[in-house]
């Protein structure tokens, strides 16, 4: 028994790093993941069935003026714009002509050119909205 305790402690210094080696090893084994899954299933000839994906962080295509010059030229070229026509604000605006051209024009004014601005503003809201927007 007296050898046993003589061998103690003249290895303290060795047994305590092993012991220390083996505890750290226990424990990274214990705390990380048992296993882990792709949250996506991917299938061939399928396209892409789940949310977009982002990057989390941003960064910086480098391109020369030339280049972003001429982007901008074929998007202007390619572009159709698309609209959504809104009865309810045609609607809107006419009936609200009256009180508007009343907060333009004073009462004075408005005795004198009233009739005659009231018919060219319903003529030219007319004109603007049954056109709508075209392409020049």
């Amino acid at each position: 028994m007296e050898r046993f305790v003589n061998f103690i402690y003249k290895n303290q210094a060795l047994i305590y790093k092993i012991i220390l080696f083996l505890v750290t090893a226990v424990l990274i084994v214990y705390f990380f993941p048992k296993g882990s899954k792709f949250k996506y299933e991917l299938a061939k000839g399928k396209p892409w069935q789940y949310e977009t994906l982002y990057a989390p962080f941003d960064f910086a295509i480098q391109k020369t003026e030339d280049e972003i010059k001429r982007e901008q030229r074929e998007i202007r070229e390619n572009h159709t714009p698309f609209f959504d026509y809104d009865e309810d604000v045609a609607d809107t605006v006419k009936a609200n002509l009256n009180d508007e051209i009343e907060k333009v024009f004073n009462d004075s004014l408005m005795d004198l050119v009233g009739l005659q601005v009231v018919k060219f503003s319903k003529n030219t809201l007319n004109a603007i909205y049954d056109k709508g927007v075209i392409k020049p």
